[in-house]
């Protein structure tokens, strides 16, 4: 077996691997130990090269920024990789707009949820619906409500709602810890069974479409496929050298294992967050739609309250997941560039960078995660919309706004990345972006 040898770029080459003008053509032969132990081997070299320079530059430059500054401030051929920024507050009118919409959720919360409690307290005798879920919906006392034209409503139990969001927090808990248990173990074999995955989905659909007798979607399923098995087969002989960028991550993670108590502290924020919308939502559609115990409203629920009720907690929820993504990204470019502040659990660039996310890069932050909020919210009001006479129009409209949701969250990830690394506010952050892709 071949000991693996680094490039001209410093990345680990294995066993059948070279390097060409159009890409890198990789040999299926390599396997993750092999790959793994070049990564750690690599990153113990750049790590003896740099501490003899990290240990004697504690000094102030002319900057007033340390050696950290000189190592990351670099450039690759013609590609900006940006400059340390001087230490300030970025974006701070959308942190602002963000902690006061923060207050009225608060406000609405305190004011209209005792009236709730308080209409069910006397419906059901001295509060026994706050206890007894499984004999009470969320709207009435458990029997099929209608509402005020005689219509069968949707019954909604409040056990119902905190066991979704409690299963929801359990389940996302335990899938990240198996993904990133699962990603360290076997790296390669995770990137082909998510492609064998998405093969088995994809033809799936097709198959059931064709037994349904439903054509059109049959004929688009097999398209897909199609494009499916193409696009499998042009990926797959770069699988080494994904695995390889995907242990580096990971060896990076491995080396600030404080980063995971973010992420899951982050998980629990998200899962505290639902509860709380959850019922900031609820009691404010029960009281200004002068609603009883019974579940019968006065008043129709105003579609534009509902618009904000739901870019409130996308806004808030997708806050909670891009501080994660930026405090990772400090972390990950400080290891790689300056490793003696990245190589204990709790290193200094953990904590830096967490503090920095939630301070001097929190408006960037809400900046960009406003943007997306604002798609999806106006998404999910696109397809309450729907009806038999316009879903066709919807369904366009709703494919579009996906498109567009996807390519903001792409673009967002990237610019976070700028974001935490050197700390600029989201508009240079995606200007850098930019650069980078037109380069």
């Amino acid at each position: 077996m071949t000991t693996p040898y680094y490039n001209a770029s410093g990345i680990p080459v294995v066993q059948g691997t070279f390097v060409s003008s159009n890409g890198t053509s990789l040999n299926h032969s390599s396997n993750d130990a092999i790959i793994a132990n070049a990564i750690t081997k690599k990153q113990q070299h750049d790590v003896d090269e740099r501490m003899p320079y990290y240990e004697a530059s504690t000094a102030l430059n002319e900057t007033g920024l340390k050696h950290k500054s000189e190592a990351m401030n670099l450039e690759c051929g013609t590609i900006p990789r940006g400059e340390i920024q001087p230490k300030a507050c970025r974006d701070v009118f959308w942190a602002i707009l963000l902690y006061a919409h923060l207050v009225g959720v608060a406000i609405v919360t305190i004011q209209y949820a005792p009236m709730v409690v308080s209409d069910m307290a006397g419906q059901y005798g001295g509060g026994r619906f706050l206890f007894d879920w499984d004999d009470y919906s969320l709207w009435g006392n458990g029997d099929s409500n209608r509402n005020l034209e005689g219509e069968e409503e949707f019954e909604l139990k409040m056990n119902t709602i905190w066991s979704i969001l409690l299963v929801s927090g359990m389940s996302g808990f335990f899938i990240s810890s198996l993904a990133m248990s699962l990603m360290m173990a076997i790296p390669t074999g995770m990137i082909k069974i998510a492609l064998a995955f998405n093969l088995i989905v994809t033809a799936g659909v097709c198959v059931f479409a064709v037994v349904a007798g439903a054509i059109g979607v049959a004929i688009m399923a097999g398209i897909g496929l199609l494009l499916t098995i193409y696009y499998t087969y042009i990926v797959w002989r770069r699988i080494p050298f994904a695995a390889s960028t995907l242990v580096t991550a990971l060896t990076a993670v491995k080396c600030n294992m404080g980063l995971a108590f973010f992420a899951y502290n982050n998980i629990m924020i998200t899962f505290l967050w639902a509860m709380w919308w959850t019922t900031a939502f609820v009691a404010t559609f029960y009281v200004l739609g002068d609603c009883n115990a019974d579940g019968y409203c006065e008043h129709e629920i105003n579609s534009f309250l509902v618009f904000l009720f739901l870019l409130s907690f996308y806004w808030t929820t997708q806050v909670i997941k891009n501080i994660v993504h930026v405090t990772v990204a400090g972390t990950v470019g400080t290891w790689w560039f300056v490793p003696g502040e990245a190589r204990s659990c709790c290193s200094p660039a953990v904590r830096n960078s967490y503090w920095r996310s939630v301070t001097t890069s929190f408006g960037s932050i809400c900046f960009g995660s406003l943007l997306v909020a604002i798609i999806q919210a106006t998404r999910e009001i696109i397809y309450s919309m729907r009806n038999e006479d316009n879903s066709l129009l919807v369904c366009l409209l709703d494919c579009i706004l996906g498109l567009l949701e996807q390519l903001a969250e792409y673009f967002n990830k990237w610019a976070y990345i700028y974001v935490g690394l050197y700390g600029y506010g989201f508009v240079e952050a995606s200007v850098s972006v930019l650069q980078v892709r037109i380069t």
